[in-house]
């Protein structure tokens, strides 16, 4: 695809992060197959200020926090937060202008989308806004951290995204029921494009089980329990404990994989040992993408009790998986169809689910082939960009406005 379209794209990360996160090749995505011949990734608030290729069509744009001294000064961090809202905004306007921007797309409709908003209203550049979580939830499963809040009150920030959204032409949920989410925090029917996840389905669609234990240095003879993610409370990820509990009590020969880190792996790792499940539990950490498809594809059930690529990419290895029934989780995950949806929380459903996948093979099997079918239909990466560029032509054509 030939095309002149230049993108910029606000994000609360930093390159750091994400590379520690093992996604930066999502960012490279985000041409859409050439539709964007560019895309400038703003990344805020960062370390420092700095600007680096990630390849010939992608541009990274660290921006540290101006006079970020003030946000530790008493009684200065309002004018702090204003101050760097200005300079970021200007950084993204001044951007704009050198790039010949076609849009401007934030991943938050908090201050990047306000700094979006702001862009848009100087420049006449349109913009849109992507909404990646239920954040409600999010803040009512961790309050510290979990969502974003806005000196320090979540009441706040629900504030600055009804305004954001309200005044936002194109919103972008990743997903049909975040969509909901949207309208009940301001946005408007008509703004919302739903652009489902899509992943790169090669690397889970080439090896096979054994081959790939072999080059993991996994055992062939167990029964292995995968879990692939972050572990942190919003991934449920303590959980594991008494699932792992309750599987071992009626199985041997089990394994639990977990591949991973985040802010609770110190307390999973002695919750492990106060349990004396050491020997039914291997940590990886953090792996490289090409490892996690091998890990996703040398297990016999994927589990996931909440995830977003985490279980496009499970269903993708052809592998049955174990659920909590929160937010899209039924748009994949079907009960005696490509897997289990488990009360939230409900530990000893999913370890009867988990049991009954493992002493019956050939039908787990049956499912991880139903599974994987359905993601091939909905989140190939070729049919997912086909409707981002559908979105972004309408925004930069002028179809949608509020």
């Amino acid at each position: 695809m030939n095309s002149n379209y230049k993108l910029v794209c606000i994000y609360p990360a930093t390159y750091d992060e994400l590379k520690q996160k093992g996604v930066l090749h999502l960012m490279t995505e985000k041409d859409e197959n050439g539709f964007f011949s560019h895309v400038y990734h703003v990344l805020y608030p960062a370390p420092a200020s700095r600007t680096m290729e990630l390849n010939s069509n992608h541009t990274i744009i660290e921006t540290g926090r101006y006079l970020g001294f003030l946000f530790n000064v008493p009684g200065l961090s309002y004018l702090a937060v204003l101050l760097n809202f200005v300079f970021l905004t200007a950084k993204v306007i001044l951007l704009a202008y050198r790039a010949g921007a076609s849009a401007i797309r934030s991943q938050t409709p908090y201050i990047e989308g306000l700094c979006a908003l702001a862009a848009s209203w100087v420049t006449g550049i349109p913009f849109c806004v992507s909404i990646h979580s239920d954040y409600d939830k999010c803040y009512l499963l961790n309050p510290h951290g979990g969502a974003p809040v806005f000196f320090g009150s979540r009441k706040s920030a629900k504030a600055l995204e009804r305004f954001v959204l309200s005044r936002t032409p194109v919103v972008m949920p990743i997903r049909e029921h975040l969509a909901k989410y949207a309208v009940s925090s301001g946005a408007s029917p008509s703004s919302i494009r739903v652009i489902p996840h899509g992943i790169d389905m090669a690397p889970f669609l080439e090896g096979e089980r054994n081959s790939a234990r072999k080059d993991l240095g996994l055992p062939q003879d167990l029964k292995i329990i995968s879990f692939v993610g972050r572990l942190s409370r919003e991934n449920f990820i303590l959980d594991l404990i008494p699932i792992a509990e309750e599987v071992l009590a009626g199985n041997k020969d089990i394994l639990f994989t977990v591949v991973g880190s985040g802010p609770l792996e110190k307390e999973f790792i002695d919750s492990i040992a106060v349990h004396g499940l050491g020997g039914i539990f291997k940590l990886y950490g953090f792996q490289p993408r090409e490892k996690v498809a091998k890990f996703r594809i040398s297990c016999d059930i994927s589990l996931c009790l909440m995830g977003g690529y985490s279980l496009i990419e499970s269903a993708a290895a052809a592998k049955p998986i174990v659920s909590y029934d929160l937010e899209w989780h039924h748009e994949i995950v079907e009960n005696d169809l490509t897997g289990f949806l488990i009360k939230q929380g409900d530990v000893k459903q999913a370890a009867d689910s988990i049991t009954r996948l493992l002493q019956n093979k050939n039908k787990a099997e049956q499912m991880g082939r139903n599974a994987r079918a359905k993601v091939i239909e909905k989140h190939s990466l070729e049919k997912t960009s086909q409707i981002k560029i559908k979105y972004y032509d309408e925004l930069i054509s002028g179809g949608t406005r509020l």
